[in-house]
Parts: structure tokens; sequence; C-alpha cells
């Protein structure tokens, strides 16, 4: 019996990126993987890079990723040496079944940019049957695009180990590294995946039986998104009249009503001009959400702390920060004995720390950030692995001199230290984090 076509479309457009891998992983010359992408694409990226390093793998190599910033040539060395830590630490089960020796010491810090791959090629040549090693490359900031590219085209010219490459995705409009492409044409291999990912959605969205008001509201919601990526608003709010007429008609859909009004919040909130009208949908989801819990619908608490959190970051982001902390401070009380939810806790916490900070209020920061601080140390250790606990730290030792907490200034460097490692203050350098 085949199967659909309608429901193999991510499949198919996975097919599609491991062909087009395949090729460059047959090039011998090739030392440099740039796929050049649209912005929808990225996330088929990601998802073939964890398809590959599990087992439904079709290539012997291996990938890491990497997200550390770009902000200098010669810091962003010893930033990628912090990610192998990080990396290598919450990962560390796996990758000591695929076989990776751990007692390799990698320096904490470095003036030399490329360190990473001698490191990476020593790793590598102790895995079997792993072939190669790809460093792939996802900066969660570019400062400096022309400075990042000069650094890609440096590390061609130095070259590279024979088992490590380098992988990099980003759309044209961002970067289209077209120096490199024209310098280094036999090292530099750009893949254009053209995955008609528009189309992928709707293949998705459509399957079932089209009278289906559960298809309908799929269909109708990629319209909305899609409607949002085009800027084109009056068709973004015929739709979402649509959507939420279409939710108030089935029994029981108040869920479906609230994700239709902090969508709406969400793709009004970027444009200044529409920011009334992104608090406004943002007000209405509270609404939904506490009409939930006088009923008792089943997802009532979540729906209440998400309709929050939206709305305390509209309210943060369209600079109306007392009220914002109002908003987070409200979703803090469901999430306090969930032990499921301690990560979106200490968030919680913070944001509300944050929004009175902006507004002036230190004192009420300062016991916000504070309670963070104690949540954080609930996480396990993988958990804290790439949080905001830095933030957290960072923001306490700027409050102290503000609120009389000057003698606690030594028990937040101790449940720092504890909670992210002694280095601590040296990953707050390299992350540019101000306290």
């Amino acid at each position: 019996m085949k199967t659909p076509p309608e429901s193999n479309a991510i499949t198919q457009r996975l097919d599609v990126l491991r062909a087009l891998y395949a090729g460059f992983a047959k090039d011998k010359a090739a030392m440099l993987c740039h796929w050049l992408v649209q912005v929808d694409e990225m996330k088929m990226i990601d998802a073939f890079v964890r398809c590959e390093n599990s087992e439904i793998s079709t290539q012997p190599d291996f990938f890491l990723i990497f997200s550390a910033p770009f902000r200098a040539a010669p810091e962003y060395g010893a930033a990628l040496l912090a990610n192998l830590t990080q990396y290598t630490g919450v990962h560390s089960e796996q990758l000591r079944e695929a076989g990776f020796d751990f007692d390799l010491p990698i320096p904490s810090n470095t003036s030399d940019p490329f360190a990473l791959f001698p490191l990476l090629s020593t790793l590598a040549d102790r895995v079997q049957p792993l072939q190669r090693a790809v460093v792939f490359l996802q900066p969660s900031e570019i400062r400096d695009f022309p400075a990042w590219e000069n650094w890609l085209d440096e590390t061609l010219q130095k070259g590279l180990p024979p088992n490590v490459r380098l992988m990099v995705a980003l759309p044209e409009a961002v970067c289209g590294c077209y120096q490199i492409r024209k310098k280094y044409p036999s090292k530099v291999k750009t893949l254009v995946p053209d995955l008609d990912m528009p189309n992928a959605m709707r293949q998705l969205a459509s399957t079932g039986n089209p009278d289906d008001p559960t298809v309908a509201f799929r269909l109708l919601f990629l319209d909305i998104g899609q409607a949002a990526g085009a800027k084109d608003f009056d068709k973004l709010k015929n739709l979402g009249e649509k959507a939420l007429a279409l939710t108030q008609r089935q029994p029981n859909w108040e869920h479906m009503e609230f994700t239709v009004q902090a969508a709406l919040g969400s793709h009004y909130l970027p444009y200044k001009s529409y920011w009334p009208l992104a608090t406004e949908h943002y007000a209405k989801a509270c609404k939904v959400a506490d009409r939930m819990t006088q009923t008792q619908h089943p997802l009532a608490k979540s729906i209440f702390v998400q309709s929050r959190l939206f709305k305390g970051a509209g309210l943060l982001n369209t600079q109306q920060p007392e009220a914002a902390a109002l908003a987070y401070e409200e979703a803090i009380p469901p999430l306090l004995d969930d032990p499921k939810q301690i990560l979106q806790l200490m968030e919680a916490q913070r944001l509300a720390g944050q929004s009175h900070r902006m507004a002036g209020k230190y004192r009420a920061a300062w016991e916000h950030y504070w309670n963070a601080l104690a949540t954080a140390e609930r996480l396990e250790g993988e958990q804290r692995y790439d949080t905001l606990i830095l933030y957290i730290g960072a923001a306490l030792l700027k409050l102290c001199s503000r609120t009389d907490n000057d003698a606690r200034e030594t028990s937040i460097r101790q449940k720092m230290a504890h909670l992210v490692g002694s280095d601590w203050e040296t990953q707050m350098r390299t992350q540019k984090i101000e306290n």
C-alpha cells in the first residue's frame, strides 16, 4: 500500500537534502558545504541534521552544531571551544556510545580562532566507523557578516584536517558568501535545495477530509502565517476573522481560539504602527484563557500561563514594562508546584525581573531575579545548557548596589559557579554579558 503523497511531503524534502549532501560528501576537494536556502527552509536543514545524527542516518558523517555568536575572529575561537565543552557535557552519554574519547584537554580560552579543528580531528580519528566530523556553524549572532565571511576565507585558506568539514546554512539575502564561492570554487560547494516549503505545508495541512473543521482550520492558520510573512495586513485581518469564527462555531475549541488570538498578536507585534492591534489580540487571548479557567477546561492551566507570557512579551516589546511585569507575575503562581515546568518558571521570574528593572523598580526586580536563580538550582545539569542563567547572575550583580544587597554578592558568585561552572565569568565576557 503506497503512502499518500501529501503525508510524505516532509520525507520527500529530506530525501532532496540527503541527495544534495551526498554530492558534497563524495567531493574530496570540498571543505565547506554551503546551503543557500530560503528562510522557511532553515528548519528542514535542522531536521536533516537531526536525522543524520540518528539511527536512520544515510551518511557516516557526524554533525556537531555550534551556536557561538560571532563578534570578532580572535574571540570566536574561544567561543567555539566553549561551545564544544558545553556540547560534550550535555551529550556525553550519546557521544561515549559513539566512541568519543573525553580525555583530550579542551582549552578554556585561546587566541587561535581555528583551535577547534585539530581537536575535532583527533576526536574523529578515534571513532569508527565515523569518517568525518562536520562543523555546522549556526551563530546565534553575527555582528559583522563581512568579518565572518573573512573568517571562513581564512579557514579555507589555512585548510582543514582531512576528517573535518564545515557547513553553513543562510538565506541569500542575509549572507550569500559570494567572495569565498568565487575565490574557492573547488573548496566551497553551494547547494540550493529549492524545497517549496509553502506547498509542503499546504500538502500537510490539507491531509484528511476537506469538510473536517480541523482541516479547514489548519489551512486557514497556514494562510494566516503566509499573509503575515508577505505583510499583507488586510488579508491577515480577513483570515484572522475567518479563523476565529470557525473556532467559535466548534464546541470546546477555546484552545484553538486562543491559538489564533496569540498568533495574530505575534504577527502584528514586529510593526510599530500595529502595536495597539497586537496588544489587543494578546488581551483577547487572556480573556479566552480566563474563560477556560472558569469552565475548568482541561487545558486551562497551560493556556493561562501561555496567555500571560504572550501578554508580557507584547507589553515589554511595546515599551510598557510596568504592565509587562504584572503579566509575568500572573504567570508565576501556576508554575510554582509543577516539576515539569521548572525552566518555564525560571524564565517567567527572569522576565518579571527584567520588566521591573526596565521600569526602574529595582527591589521588585531583585526579588524576581533572586527567585529565578533559586529555581535554576532545581534544573538538571543538561537542562541548564543554552539557558539564560548567565543573564540572571549578571542582573543580580548589577542590582546589588541598587538594592542594599551587597552582602549577597558572594552567595551569587557561589551559586553561579555551581550552576554554570567555575569559568562563568569568562563565559560572560565571551558572550559580552555585562554585570
